[in-house]
């Protein structure tokens, strides 16, 4: 199944070809594709083939498939050949699917999403940035004139976005190489590594908020639409919609103060299963907002995560002495 049409773009097709995929591709001009797709993916399941190998032949044969004329109405954006393939694995090491790349992407189209933008120079504290994130999303609703109740989930979206970050992996990687400035009570949204210092991480930080949330409803008591809270800030960096990463994690403890309270949790999400709601929640949102009223609110908290992560870039973010949250 192919879907998505922004550039780069992000195109799924899983390792058996769904029906209409199989017809795009065994149409007259693309059905050797088609079976050298199939061959390709054969010998990667039997060993026959790395990893790779696989994806510069995926590549090279996707991309005639495309230029003869396939999947035309799902890229008919897209001005750039085939720049990378990505193969993603489930927990059984099974290949699920692959992830297609057009064109090289650029640092506003990343956002903040990678590790990078973790590490600013300069620490900055998780309920600082939480709230800046809130404040903004908040300025956003009201700019956009959003109905009062959109108001108050986006901003409680922004304000609870990075709890997940409270998680002891993600803290050692951002503390590492720190000053002593910044006590080992304080958590942090945004650190300094060291050159190669390395931290074996789990599933995402966003996943973790997600979790965090769906352990303690309290979080949730002011949400208008709670499923939409839960949903905009596990899609905060684009993915949650509707699955996470499939990861292998073995969990973790950890413990996280907001709004005065102190909120503890212990496991691991799972976001990425199969069998977790997200999809139904992803669906059920569409129905009620509308799939682009729903990525139009997405847009919005994804927009002032990346202002107040650029304001903190920037070195002039001043200490908050109080969350301010509703």
């Amino acid at each position: 199944m192919l879907s998505g049409t922004q550039q780069p773009v992000e195109l799924l097709t899983k390792a058996r070809l769904s029906a209409e995929a199989d017809a795009t591709l065994e149409s007259d001009s693309g059905n050797a594709n088609a079976q050298r797709i199939k061959s390709i993916l054969q010998d990667l399941k039997d060993d026959e083939m790395s990893e790779r190998d696989a994806s510069r032949e995926l590549k090279r044969v996707l991309r005639a498939a495309i230029e003869g004329g396939a999947f035309a109405q799902e890229v008919a954006a897209i001005t750039t050949p085939i720049s990378d393939i990505q193969l993603l694995w489930t927990h059984a090491e099974d290949l699920f699917g692959m992830l297609l790349y057009f064109g090289k992407p650029k640092r506003d189209d990343l956002s903040e999403d990678d590790d990078s933008s973790n590490m600013i120079r300069q620490p900055i504290l998780l309920k600082d940035h939480n709230l800046g994130v809130g404040k903004r999303a908040l300025a956003h609703a009201v700019a956009v004139g959003l109905d009062d109740s959109l108001l108050q989930d986006l901003a409680l979206s922004g304000y609870v976005h990075d709890l997940g970050k409270a998680e002891p992996r993600f803290q050692r990687m951002l503390r590492a190489g720190l000053d002593a400035e910044v006590g080992a009570d304080a958590l942090l949204a945004k650190g300094l590594a060291k050159k190669g210092e390395k931290v074996t991480m789990g599933a995402r930080h966003e996943a973790y908020s997600v979790a965090l949330l769906q352990t303690h409803p309290a979080l949730l008591a002011s949400a208008h639409d709670p499923a939409l809270v839960l949903h905009l800030v596990g899609s905060h960096h684009g993915r949650g919609r509707a699955l996470q990463p499939d990861v292998i994690d073995s969990g973790c403890r950890f413990n996280v103060p907001h709004q005065g309270m102190n909120y503890s949790y212990s496991g691991t999400p799972d976001l990425g299963a199969i069998a977790d709601p997200s999809p139904d929640r992803f669906h059920t949102l569409q129905l009620r907002y509308g799939s682009h009223g729903l990525a139009y609110l997405e847009a919005l908290l994804r927009l002032s995560d990346y202002q107040q992560s650029s304001f903190e870039a920037s070195g002039e973010l001043r200490s908050t002495t109080k969350e301010g949250a509703p």
